[in-house]
């Protein structure tokens, strides 16, 4: 019986623990340290050029300072750092 039980807990666990694709983004601001360049240096650029004010990788807010941009089309996307830039490009192939 105890056996079973931790069976179950354990299969529940692994099976609401491995839905990173239902994920929403987290929607939270970000410290800015957190979404500087390696080089120590943020981009300089208004929110009102950017395709959204959050990162449409993870959703973070981009109204404190953005850390790297793509221009696609003519839109320029934002993002909290260089790994969602990353991200993104990858899912564009």
């Amino acid at each position: 019986m105890k056996r079973s039980l931790v069976f179950i807990a354990t299969v529940l666990f692994l099976t609401l623990s491995c839905k990173d694709a239902e994920r929403k983004p987290e929607h939270r601001d970000v410290p800015a340290d957190k979404m500087m360049q390696q080089d120590g240096h943020f981009i300089q650029i208004a929110l009102n050029k950017l395709i959204s004010s959050k990162d449409t990788i993870c959703g973070m807010s981009l109204k404190d300072s953005v850390a790297d941009t793509l221009q696609i089309n003519n839109q320029i996307y934002g993002f909290c750092s260089k790994g969602c830039k990353e991200a993104f490009i990858r899912k564009q192939q």
